[in-house]
């Protein structure tokens, strides 16, 4: 914020490139998931510290923005809001500075500049939403940025399980209930895949008994059903079906169910149905 309210030519000469990136930008299959999710009912509210409008194009509705966005611009002195997206576009065509048509000072975009405070109403909403929820998915991120970091903890305090799924370990991992490794652009396809319309559901087998259902930890902990590929355990019996890269903690119960020592590569996607991501 300080080389902004310093030199704000300055400043937007470096943010050109970074808004060029983003501009240019598509939701990715994670983004999507997201809203499906929220789509059939099982998403409440998504969180996120992005400022791209990625998950908002990609159909989420109910989403609290803790680092602001660049849906609009705000002038730093008078406080008023102006559409981004034309002045921006002026910027980067043109080279011209948007500027307050009320007092006339150099507008901001809408983000959190480092520092700056988080936004008070979406903290506060972020924050309710942890508190009322029963589960929380926590996709992508290392939870090394303060307060959107310590919400999985607050989450958690009050009664929900929480899924970790990120390429590498976090300071969450002990304490969440199941931790992926492997990219949210994959793994979270999967997670919404039981409540796409289309998608197929395998019978399993659990003992001598055959059922309809999930024996995918995630799902049942979703409360969806997944085709899989590798084994697990649950007491003494062994049953097809849980997805290969579930990487749960040996020995820890997770929904009733444990993951096998075993670990055994996924079969083609083709064996279980043609909408796998």
């Amino acid at each position: 914020i300080y080389a902004f309210r310093h030199q704000p030519r300055a400043f937007y000469e470096w943010l050109r490139p970074l808004l060029g990136i983003i501009r240019a930008a598509t939701p990715n299959p994670a983004h999507l998931a997201l809203a499906q999710l929220e789509e059939a009912g099982r998403l409440r509210a998504l969180i996120t510290q992005n400022i791209d409008l990625l998950h908002e194009r990609a159909g989420s509705r109910v989403i609290y923005e803790l680092h602001g966005h660049l849906r609009d611009l705000v002038c730093p002195a008078c406080h008023d809001l102006l559409p981004a997206a034309d002045a921006l576009d002026a910027f980067m065509n043109d080279d011209v500075i948007p500027i307050c048509r009320r007092c006339h000072h150099v507008m901001k975009p809408n983000v959190v500049l480092f520092g700056e405070l988080l936004p008070r109403t979406a903290m506060r909403a972020a924050q309710a939403a942890a508190r009322s929820a029963d589960l929380m998915l926590i996709a992508g991120t290392s939870l090394e940025v303060a307060p959107a970091g310590d919400l999985p903890q607050l989450a958690q305090a009050h009664g929900a399980r929480l899924i970790l799924i990120n390429r590498g370990p976090t300071r969450l991992d002990a304490a969440a209930d199941v931790v992926i490794r492997g990219d949210v652009a994959e793994v979270l396809p999967q997670l919404a895949a039981p409540w796409v319309k289309g998608y197929c559901v395998r019978r399993v087998r659990l003992g001598a008994s055959e059922r309809q259902g999930s024996c995918c930890p995630v799902a049942s902990l979703m409360g969806g059903a997944v085709c899989c590929g590798s084994l697990f355990v649950t007491g003494r019996k062994y049953a097809e079906g849980t997805c290969h890269h579930h990487r749960l903690r040996p020995g820890r119960p997770v929904g009733g169910y444990l993951r096998c020592p075993s670990h055994i590569e996924p079969p083609r996607a083709d064996r279980h149905t043609d909408r796998w991501p």
